[in-house]
């Protein structure tokens, strides 16, 4: 759950990361604003490059064939088609972002990509498709998968976008 907030809130461009004094510290908001934990997608900001590169990184943070993998993939999966559905980039800026991020990685992150990327991305597919059978995966995972109001046409077309990058990385476009 917390990985969950974690991904919204760098998808909504959150500026401290959760559970710091900063995060926790209240700021004034006009009294219309709708507090994070509640905002509903049709309200959340777009999400920007620093968003899709946390979500990203969120693909590496576990690996697919160890203890809970599948669950793990399932929420990464979730909020890279969350922040896919919100990017605020064109398909260029997405494109060059991927490439970017990729380009950063060392060998061991590259192994651990090609690794956990099938799974993700076909979750996050089965998602955007609204595939039933991944309902399940997710509610063991923890993920709300209630998709509504998000942009799951746009997410799918940003995955194909991020898949041409990643699923080839050794000629990324550029």
């Amino acid at each position: 759950a917390l990985l969950c907030l974690l991904l919204l809130a760098a998808c909504r461009g959150a500026a401290g990361p959760a559970g710091t004094a900063e995060a926790a510290a209240p700021q004034s908001a006009p009294a219309d604003a709708v507090p994070e934990t509640t905002a509903t997608p049709e309200s959340a900001p777009p999400c920007t490059d620093a968003g899709l590169t946390q979500a990203l990184d969120d693909c590496l943070a576990y690996e697919a064939d160890s203890a809970g993998g599948s669950l793990k993939t399932a929420i990464a999966a979730d909020g890279l088609v969350r922040c896919l559905a919100c990017y605020s980039g064109s398909e260029a800026d997405l494109t060059a972002c991927a490439v970017r991020w990729y380009d950063g990685l060392d060998a061991e992150e590259r192994a651990l990509l090609a690794l956990n990327w099938p799974g993700v991305c076909g979750t996050a597919r089965s998602i955007t498709d609204s595939d039933e059978a991944v309902q399940g995966l997710l509610a063991d995972a923890g993920v709300d998968g209630d998709y509504t109001g998000v942009d799951l046409p746009a997410a799918a077309d940003s995955l194909d976008a991020l898949d041409a990058v990643l699923a080839a990385p050794e000629q990324p476009e550029k």
